[in-house]
């Protein structure tokens, strides 16, 4: 089954005519679910059910993933998992899997999940996967995704999170490849003093597209995210962002930070960027900033003055980019793992 759909819709439009408001997507399954590497740790329990959660994708691609495979994992109140729960998906070529996943932290628990989505360079494809989650009352959850496709593997990723009172999550997402990657995600601050803080780090070459939507609902008081996207766009590549903080009636004395930097290696790649913030509620503190080119001068002097070569500061900064997000990722061998294949991608 193979059908247009649109995801990543904005929850506040722009002009039509930029076509940066939503993506049309083909959405493709063919019945089929991966079956990921698991890693499950002592005190994790596996379920059938799913939180219920909106999701950053949209309603069109949450209708799509009707009859997709569902597996639930649950980490009882009061536990503390030191191991993490890791999924390593290797998509065959040909395939167009779909999976929906449910992750439900209970209350004053910490846990860690690590989902690792690849396939082989020459692969051919698509994958369409669901992540809902629940975070209760004083609980933290570590939530790792890490995109690595082949050039013709088409992500559609989607997650939703709802935060209780006190509790937090911290999000790390990292793309090194894939011919499309899109990735929809929805934090909602439910909760009194909720938080969240998500890490995004990609490289986008060639011809391939990343798309992003961050959406982050504040329905309790004193709410606090910060949104940090650092990207390299080199080649042809083409990157969407959209960012929308949304103050809800209620959140006071809340904060959201979005900052994104975007590092341009070739001329002719093409980067859009939407940060938006939406109020309704006055005693609140919004932030949003965007740095998009190329190294600065002085600083390209600086180093090829110390011989280092034009070409080598660029990628030298490159990998930096990325490495500053791996370190967030509170797993060693999931790190150590990354810095490797980023010198062998560089």
């Amino acid at each position: 089954m193979t059908k247009m759909i649109t995801i990543d819709r904005m929850p506040a439009i722009t002009w039509n005519w930029l076509k940066l408001n939503d993506r049309q997507v083909k959405f493709a399954s063919d019945g089929t679910a991966a079956e990921p590497a698991l890693v499950l740790p002592e005190g994790v329990a596996g379920s059938e059910t799913i939180p219920a959660v909106e999701g950053g994708a949209g309603a069109e691609f949450e209708t799509a993933m009707d009859g997709a495979s569902v597996t639930g994992f649950t980490v009882p109140a009061g536990t503390r998992i030191q191991e993490p729960l890791k999924l390593t998906f290797d998509f065959a070529d040909g395939t167009h899997p779909t999976n929906r996943y449910g992750i439900t932290v209970g209350a004053g628990s910490e846990a860690t999940v690590i989902m690792d989505f690849r396939s082989a360079e020459d692969a051919e494809g698509s994958a369409g996967l669901s992540t809902k989650i629940s975070v209760e009352e004083g609980a933290l959850l570590h939530f790792v995704q890490i995109f690595r496709a082949g050039d013709h593997f088409q992500v559609i990723n989607d997650v939703g999170a709802v935060l209780a009172d006190r509790a937090r999550i911290e999000e790390v997402q990292v793309i090194f490849s894939g011919k499309e990657t899109d990735l929809g995600n929805r934090i909602t601050l439910q909760g009194h003093d909720a938080s969240a803080d998500m890490q995004v780090g990609y490289l986008a070459e060639k011809d391939h597209r990343v798309d992003l939507n961050y959406v982050t609902p504040y329905i309790g008081e004193r709410g606090e995210t910060n949104l940090n996207v650092s990207g390299v766009l080199r080649d042809e590549a083409f990157k969407t962002f959209r960012g929308t903080i949304d103050f809800r009636r209620g959140c006071t004395d809340s904060v959201g930070d979005e900052n994104e930097s975007v590092l341009l290696m070739d001329d002719h790649v093409v980067n859009q960027s939407v940060p938006v913030i939406l109020c309704d509620e006055e005693n609140v503190e919004g932030n949003h900033g965007a740095s998009v080119g190329k190294l600065d001068e002085s600083l390209i002097f600086y180093l090829m003055s110390r011989g280092i070569s034009y070409d080598d500061i660029y990628e030298m900064m490159a990998r930096a980019k990325l490495e500053a997000i791996f370190a967030r990722i509170p797993d060693e061998d999931t790190v150590n793992e990354l810095r490797e294949y980023n010198e062998k991608e560089a």
